[in-house]
C-alpha cells in the first residue's frame, strides 16, 4: 500500500530551469494511490452523509482498498515535501546544470494543488527552519508565516477495519 498521494507536473531545476521531473509524492488529504494533476481540489475522505472522516485512522473501503486522511481539511493553504527528495531516499542532481535540489513540494493554495517546484538548501532552511528533520507539511499562515506541523509527522494511525466500511473518496 502506498502511503502517499502523486501530483502530476512539471518540476524544474532551480537553477537553469530545465524540467527534471514529471511529479511528487506527498501526503496531504485522502492517501493511498490518490493522483492529481495541478489546478485539482484536494480531495477528503468522507462518510456517506458528506461529512469528512477524521484524520490518521485507517479505513478499509470498498474491496479491501485501505485509505486514510492526512493533515486538516481546514488548514487550506500548506507546503508538501515530496516523501522521496526531502527524505534524502534520492539525490536529483540536474543533468543539465548538475545543481541538486534539497527538496520537492507541493504548493497548496485555497485547498487546490497549485504548483510542484524544487527547492534549494537556503529556500528549505526558510521554511522549515529547525524543524527540517521532523516535518513534512507546513501551514502557511493567512500572514504569510510557516507553521512546520510537527505532531503531523511520522504520525501513528489508528487503525479502523470495518467490513462494509461508510466512507468513500
Amino acid at each position: 500500500m502506498s502511503d502517499s498521494a502523486r501530483i502530476i507536473g512539471n518540476i524544474f531545476c532551480p537553477g537553469c530551469h530545465v524540467k527534471i521531473l514529471n511529479s511528487a509524492r506527498f501526503q496531504w488529504g485522502a492517501v493511498s494511490g490518490i493522483t492529481y494533476e495541478i489546478g485539482e481540489d484536494v480531495i477528503w475522505l468522507r462518510d456517506d452523509g458528506g461529512a469528512i472522516a477524521p484524520s490518521f485512522r485507517l479505513y478499509s473501503l470498498q474491496q479491501g482498498a485501505l485509505h486514510w486522511n492526512c493533515g486538516d481539511s481546514q488548514v487550506k493553504n500548506v507546503i508538501l515535501f515530496d516523501e522521496d527528495v526531502y527524505t534524502k531516499n534520492h539525490i536529483l542532481e540536474c543533468p543539465h546544470c548538475h545543481e541538486v535540489s534539497a527538496a520537492l513540494v507541493a504548493i497548496v493554495k485555497n485547498g487546490k494543488i497549485d504548483a510542484l517546484t524544487a527547492l534549494l538548501e537556503k529556500e528549505v532552511d526558510q521554511i522549515l527552519g529547525h524543524n527540517r528533520d521532523n516535518a513534512h507539511i507546513v501551514v502557511v499562515r493567512d500572514d504569510g508565516t510557516y507553521w512546520p506541523r510537527v505532531d503531523w509527522y511520522d504520525h501513528p494511525i489508528e487503525i479502523i477495519l470495518t467490513p462494509d466500511s461508510v466512507f468513500r473518496i
